[in-house]
């Protein structure tokens, strides 16, 4: 779909769809309000993680890629640790609770969607020739073209076993950042600070 739509539509999309849902989390009444909402935030998390390499890739020559990927990588290992570390224990708390604190943030990443936006929008157009030439072929080619890549997927038994290999990473990167915490906090672990 990135390669479809360009990283510039696809990174701004990511970000309003995460946003969005995020405020949405903070005021959900159920568990399925909540769960889809969820899923929500994962296609836009996602939609930004795919969309960073394309968006490097069109700008960067191959042999100046490494700095700016680097960049991302790091940020990306920094934005979880920093999420995982001040988000539920300190910012969290601060704010009166997990509603306020999601709220809080999808507020933020929408605030920066605009700003993605007004710069895509306020960009020369040199900048997003290639991106736009992307754009016209998928206008042209819509649903029917998403359509075709995912069978001409699915149709190729190795890229069908890079699909199930996919998932299972995303399902245990996921499991150990997002649940083991909340598992071992509710088994009674704590955090335990030891002084030398």
């Amino acid at each position: 779909m990135t390669d479809r739509v360009g990283p510039y539509r696809a990174i701004g999309t990511g970000l309003v769809l995460f946003g969005a849902a995020q405020v949405g989390r903070a005021s959900a009444d159920s568990f399925a309000a909540m769960l889809a909402l969820t899923v929500v935030v994962g296609v836009g998390g996602t939609t930004v993680t795919f969309g960073l390499p394309k968006l490097v890739a069109e700008l960067f020559p191959a042999d100046a890629s490494g700095t700016p990927s680097s960049i991302y990588m790091l940020g990306s290992f920094a934005g979880t640790a920093a999420a995982f570390s001040l988000g539920r224990g300190v910012v969290g708390p601060m704010l009166g609770g997990w509603r306020p604190l999601f709220s809080a943030v999808g507020g933020g990443v929408l605030a920066y969607a605009v700003c993605w936006w007004l710069a895509v929008s306020l960009a020369p157009s040199a900048v997003l020739r290639e991106n736009g030439a992307s754009d016209r072929r998928s206008d042209r080619s819509g649903v029917a073209a998403l359509r075709r890549d995912v069978r001409q997927v699915f149709a190729t038994p190795a890229m069908r076993w890079l699909v199930v290999v996919g998932v299972v990473y995303l399902v245990v990167v996921h499991g150990l950042q997002n649940w083991l915490a909340t598992v071992l906090r509710a088994r009674g672990c704590r955090p335990r600070w030891r002084r030398r």
